[in-house]
């Protein structure tokens, strides 16, 4: 008696099937949940920030982000000048690192909530370990941040001081990462619902 066999071709399709179908289950949660800002697990200590602008080169974006914060979220900030302030926004020539800003929080012994890398410490939390300051740095390397990216760096560096990680480069969101084509240039609702829920 000879034994049906399955033509190696249905085999295949069958397999590529299954392949794609579990693709496009894994691929649904993953898209929908990196939709959300990451929280990275740690909050400023305060909602009333003064927020300084030492990055003359910048001044208008700093002014425009603290105004978009103020008037978006339940956060209070005040920009000053020339005076200690909780977070205080600096330029310099820091090379070709790879970024236009960097936001620098840390906790209220001074240690960073950031490893060099970029990773998360640690040592920053939601209670007793709270960012107290935070330095953002914009990169003045070869020309600056371009004009079109100011608005968007400006805000998403204050993002992470308040705790918001990167989304996904679909995500309505001022925290799109800058491998994404293209991004907001104000805070969005996503943004705005997370601050004022923490804040």
């Amino acid at each position: 008696m000879r034994r049906s066999r399955t033509p190696k071709f249905a085999v295949q399709i069958v397999n590529a099937l299954l392949v794609f179908i579990t693709m496009a289950i894994t691929g649904f949660f993953l898209t929908s949940s990196a939709n959300a800002a990451d929280d990275l697990g740690f909050r400023f200590f305060t909602n009333n920030i003064s927020v300084s602008e030492c990055a003359t080169s910048y001044q208008t974006d700093i002014s425009a982000a603290v105004a978009d914060y103020n008037n978006n979220t339940d956060l209070i900030m005040a920009l000053v000048t020339n005076a200690c302030t909780f977070v205080t926004y600096v330029q310099g020539d820091y090379g070709p690192v790879g970024w236009y800003g960097k936001a620098e929080p840390r906790n209220s012994t001074s240690r960073p909530c950031f490893n060099s890398d970029g990773s998360l410490s640690g040592l920053c939390n939601t209670t007793d370990f709270k960012a107290k300051t935070a330095t953002i740095y914009l990169n003045s390397y070869n020309g600056g941040i371009p004009t079109s990216l100011r608005a968007v760096v400006t805000r998403h560096e204050m993002g992470h001081v308040f705790g918001l990680g990167h989304t996904s480069c679909s995500a309505g969101s001022i925290m799109r990462p800058g491998s994404c084509s293209s991004f907001y240039t104000a805070l969005q609702a996503q943004d705005k619902n997370y601050i004022n829920a923490w804040y």
